[in-house]
């Protein structure tokens, strides 16, 4: 079998800038709410919900230009039944999805090799055939088409799979029409370009040449540019089944898709999705007005920031000064008990049977003024008391383990599901400060019980990545507020809870400054009334 690959490089309009600035001033929600009754609708199990409240943002990869079934829009968006079903599960079940970075890139085998290693959940948009099943696991088809033989003036009718023998056939890189013929048909000639209209274009300019494509598309291409050369040669006596693809570890996915396929009227989807007109990359035009929003928007991001920033500097103040008072309160508190006390002791009040107890008073007055002393030394003194050269090289999983244990019974007790998951494939190792990283991770673990309430689970997991172990700390708690992330971290400040006394907000500052003095960094994600997770990374010994 002949290939010959037939690579044109592509740029992208400034457009796709323009509308990535929108869109990080203009925040979209489309999320639905009421998720257990779309639970309940679906039919899920404990299993799949479980996983829906643990899973973070899944990454996909879609076709770029199957037009209009589904291709990439000049916003940068994946288009079509396949991402229209995505977008359904993202509302209905309160999960994010994104299109793979380098989904316009990587051609089919470099994608498939990716789904293996779960560095990617699923395809959005896969023919199938068995020799895939072994790489991957398939849902159930959500979309089926007939499939056409295309060729030009010159080129002979294609009645059998067989009439290929000895032809020309133009396909996208590493597409399923490849893998059909040439599975039937050895001596064919194969030339691979980069995509749908690169194939119509290549077979409109030359003579005995073929391509194989899903009718609606077809009728699409033609509609929209025209070729003159190119006419129906024949059917292909199979249909194109559609259907996602997914890892072969992630079994839970697959059949929640396959529960909402089967919920949505698939008529419905495809009236709503093939009726839509497809964004077409109108440059000169695009120009003039592009450059007109870009400067507007520019204008209002830069005022958006001057207010932001003076708010949160007006936020700040507020938060140093309710620190102060509630300092002045846990100082009080444990100094006015430690006073009574002693004055009781001191007096002989008390009976020698219940000293003992009083006693515990004392320690814990006293625990309570060192603990409060420890978060304001921390603040200032982390960086210049830490010493890289006193940290010891110790296996991370062990050392979680013990952290594990040291919380379980506490955490038990107050009525939280509390797990730890190893997911190492082997002995790894960090070089770390035992006490310095204990004290980061034990502020987020006192921040996740703060924010739980009966029965929520919070979760450790250990993960390698590269040269690196992430350490997540998961909660099924209440969140934090998308506007909120971005300051948790910073000195004082304080999230907005009515329910619950202020802190000091030192906690999750003080673990920052531990993390990064380590080399590694800190993360949080978190979707609000659903759950939170912090994620360190630090460099692996």
């Amino acid at each position: 079998m002949i290939k010959i690959k037939v690579i044109k490089s592509s740029y992208k309009f400034i457009l796709s800038l323009i509308m990535a600035c929108i869109i990080m001033v203009v925040p979209f929600n489309f999320a639905n709410d009421d998720f257990d009754s779309n639970y309940r609708k679906l039919n899920l199990s404990i299993e799949e919900i479980d996983y829906l409240k643990e899973v973070g943002t899944i990454t996909y990869f879609s076709k770029r230009d199957l037009l209009p079934v589904e291709y990439v829009g000049i916003d940068g968006q994946a288009k079509g039944i396949g991402p229209e079903y995505i977008q359904k599960v993202e509302e209905m079940l309160g999960i994010k999805f994104k299109v793979h970075s380098r989904n316009n890139e990587l051609n089919w085998n470099e994608k498939i090799k990716m789904i293996n290693n779960n560095q990617v959940d699923l395809i959005s948009s896969v023919v199938y055939d068995y020799s895939l099943s072994a790489d991957m696991y398939f849902s159930d088809s959500y979309y089926m088409e007939d499939v056409i033989i295309l060729g030009d003036n010159s080129s002979a009718p294609i009645t059998k799979i067989g009439d290929f023998y000895e032809k020309t056939l133009v396909v996208p890189i590493a597409s399923w029409q490849e893998r059909y013929i040439s599975s039937y048909v050895e001596d064919v000639k194969i030339i691979e370009v980069e995509g749908v209209m690169e194939a119509l274009e290549y077979v409109d300019a030359n003579e005995n040449t073929y391509t194989i494509l899903e009718d609606s598309s077809y009728l699409y291409y033609l509609r929209e540019n025209g070729y003159k050369n190119i006419h129906k040669k024949g059917n292909l006596d199979i249909k194109g089944e559609y259907r996602f693809a997914f890892s072969r570890d992630n079994n839970v996915l697959r059949d929640i898709f396959n529960k909402v396929i089967e919920y949505i009227p698939r008529e419905e989807m495809y009236k709503q999705v093939l009726a839509k007109e497809v964004e077409k990359d109108k440059k000169p035009l695009y120009l003039a007005i592009g450059i007109s929003i870009l400067l507007g928007v520019t204008v209002i991001y830069l005022g958006y920031r001057l207010y932001r920033d003076y708010e949160y500097k007006k936020k700040l103040r507020e938060n140093k000064e309710a620190l102060i008072e509630n300092l002045s309160h846990d100082l009080k508190t444990p100094l006015s008990n430690l006073k009574i006390n002693f004055g009781l002791i001191k007096r002989g009040i008390i009976k020698e049977d219940d000293l003992d107890g009083y006693y515990n008073k004392l320690d814990r007055n006293i625990d309570n003024l060192n603990e409060i002393i420890d978060d304001l030394y921390g603040v200032n003194e982390i960086k210049e008391s830490y010493n890289p050269k006193e940290n010891k090289r110790v296996d991370i999983h062990e050392y979680l383990q013990g952290i594990y244990f040291e919380h379980k019974s506490s955490l038990e007790d107050k009525n939280r599901k509390f797990t730890y998951n190893n997911n190492l494939k082997k002995d790894c190792y960090v070089k770390i400060s035992e006490k310095d990283i204990l004290r980061s991770i034990n502020n987020i673990i006192s921040n996740a019980l703060k924010y739980t309430e009966e029965n929520d689970s919070i979760v450790i997991s250990v993960n390698e990545e590269k040269r690196n172990i992430l350490i997540s700390i998961y909660d099924s708690g209440c969140g934090i507020e998308k506007g909120e992330l971005n300051n948790i971290f910073d000195r004082f400040y304080q999230v907005k809870n009515d329910k619950l006394k202020p802190g000091k907000g030192l906690g999750l500052s003080i673990s920052k400054e531990i993390i990064e003095a380590h080399g590694g960094r800190i993360s949080v994600s978190s979707r609000e009334g659903v759950y939170t997770e912090f994620i360190i990374s630090l460099p692996m010994s």
